[in-house]
């Protein structure tokens, strides 16, 4: 009777959380449907031109619909790894796009300008330099992920300037590099796995395994800072 008990409580614990995390998946892909929509045209482009064009929309649009909802995603899991499971998803998920969408703008258009410096960076210095700086450049780009990561996260959990949450998020990923490396290697993984294996986890778990791994770790850290400031 009490194996049977245990065995209905795992599969209850699996089944919450495997809705819990589809739930919120589910609500970023609804609320990144056009920025989805555009990038599959561009596979359905006929020329350079084309292909340019959607890509420059892309960009015009990723700070008002990606991050908004990025972020969202975010505060949503941020609620969870701080152990409170019961909120609900849906409900939550439209309050904090409301509530962080200029704040996500703003970060989406610095976060975007960051990374389309180092995308130009990338493409010069491999086709004009030298294509062995590939590799620096990729791990350069995983670092660059890690440190775009850690500043949703610090813009969802604390109410600093945006300048000092970049240095927040800088100073977490130098300071634990071994839980970085670690929570990097797994979103790396289910992005290669998703892409490259299983489709279906981008429907299911992609967004919100990423963004509670991410954040779960992130608050690791936090609550290690803070203990250490009791002390």
């Amino acid at each position: 009777m009490n194996l049977e008990s245990g065995f209905t409580k795992v599969i209850q614990f699996f089944t919450e959380w495997i809705t819990r995390l589809f739930s919120a998946n589910l609500m970023w892909l609804l609320f990144n449907l056009p920025v989805i929509l555009l990038s599959v045209n561009v596979t359905f482009a006929d020329n350079r031109q084309e292909i340019t064009s959607i890509i420059v929309l892309l960009l015009m649009i990723a700070p008002f619909i990606t991050f908004p909802a990025t972020i969202a995603l975010f505060a949503v899991v941020r609620r969870w790894a701080m152990d409170d499971i019961t909120i609900p998803v849906f409900k939550s998920y439209i309050a904090y796009f409301k509530e962080h969408y200029k704040a996500s703008i703003v970060a989406g258009f610095i976060i975007e300008i960051f990374w389309i410096i180092y995308a130009v960076d990338y493409y010069y210095f491999t086709s004009n330099i030298s294509a062995s700086l590939s590799l620096f450049f990729i791990i350069l780009g995983v670092v660059f992920l890690m440190i775009t990561l850690f500043f949703i996260c610090s813009l969802v959990h604390y109410d600093l300037k945006i300048i000092n949450l970049i240095k927040n998020a800088i100073i977490m990923i130098i300071t634990n590099p071994f839980l970085t490396v670690s929570i990097g290697v797994f979103n790396l993984s289910i992005i290669y796995i998703s892409f490259l294996y299983a489709p279906y986890l981008l429907l299911f778990f992609l967004g919100s395994s990423i963004a509670f791994v991410t954040f779960s770790g992130f608050y690791k850290i936090f609550r290690k800072v803070e203990l250490m400031k009791n002390r």
